[in-house]
């Protein structure tokens, strides 16, 4: 997942995920990074301490909410023209669609820092 909101849910979603051995790779834009640390610092620190926890922070503006994706899905919550939240999502599962996402998540990962210490 690349994002620049924060879910409530989040942390149950990945804590839901490495409980059933899931590898879970979070690319978090700076702003982000800094309100997690600040609101769910144990949380967050306890998430760190698994090896199938993959923490990025990316140093640029992230032009969408956020784009998460797996072997069968990619789901895209984008901008409005005018830089406002849309509440809508697209959902995507052809073969090529998949294969951008993981080129786009590869993008973002080359210029992100990993989060390996708290």
């Amino acid at each position: 997942m690349i994002t620049s909101v924060f879910h409530p849910g989040a942390i149950d979603l990945v804590t839901d995920l490495i409980n059933n051995n899931v590898n879970f790779y979070l690319i978090t834009s700076s702003d982000l990074h800094d309100k997690v640390m600040k609101e769910e610092y144990s949380e967050v620190v306890k998430l760190t301490q698994n090896k199938l926890v993959h923490l990025f922070v990316y140093p640029k503006t992230m032009p969408f909410q956020f784009i998460s994706f797996n072997e069968c899905y990619i789901m895209l919550s984008l901008l409005k023209n005018n830089g406002e939240p849309d509440i809508n999502y697209i959902l995507c599962e052809s073969k090529n669609t998949l294969e951008w996402g993981k080129e786009l998540f590869e993008y973002y990962l080359k210029d992100s820092t990993p989060i390996t210490e708290i």
